[in-house]
Parts: structure tokens; sequence; C-alpha cells
């Protein structure tokens, strides 16, 4: 994960990120050392993350696309959980480092 993140520093310099690594485990071994705010994803947020992004896009199956606004888009991200804050805090956890 370290080598991504600074490849990812590298390539796109100060731009804002926040890795997510996803695992079965949030419990990291005594060796794991992550240089960065690293947020772990399980199983059970993967899961509900991959229900709510289809249910989103479901969402425009009867919608007229001639008449779509970003603020109606938003509304389906909000109401799907699929906004910036709900990726990071709402799926991934930190890890506990051991």
């Amino acid at each position: 994960m370290n080598n991504s993140c600074a490849w990812f520093a590298q390539h796109y310099g100060a731009a804002k990120v926040t890795p997510i690594m996803i695992i079965p485990t949030k419990k990291m071994g005594p060796g794991a050392v992550f240089s960065g705010d690293v947020r772990i994803m399980r199983k059970a947020k993967l899961n509900l993350l991959t229900g709510n992004v289809r249910s989103f896009f479901t969402e425009f199956r009867n919608l007229d696309f001639q008449d779509l606004s970003e603020a109606k888009v938003q509304v389906l991200v909000d109401t799907h959980q699929l906004a910036v804050t709900d990726l990071t805090l709402g799926y991934a956890e930190k890890p506990v480092m051991g």
C-alpha cells in the first residue's frame, strides 16, 4: 500500500486522497506500518457499497436524460450513500495496528 500511495503522490502531487485497502480484517500485523492515513474496507461494507452502486444506477432506468440536472444526480448520490464522505467514512474504517 505504501508503494501505491507513493506512486499516486508522484503522479498527482498534492491531490487529496484517502487510500482504501479492501481486506478481510482491520487488524494489522505487528510489522505493518502505513506511511499515511490508510483506511480498511471489509467484506460487509464492500457488499453494502456494491448494492448501493447498483441501486444508484437502477435509478436512471426511467429518468428522462434531457431533463436530468446535476441537483437530481446529487440527490441520488446522497440517497444511495455514495458521497465522498460516505465512501471514506461510511464504508471504510481505520486499521487496528497489532
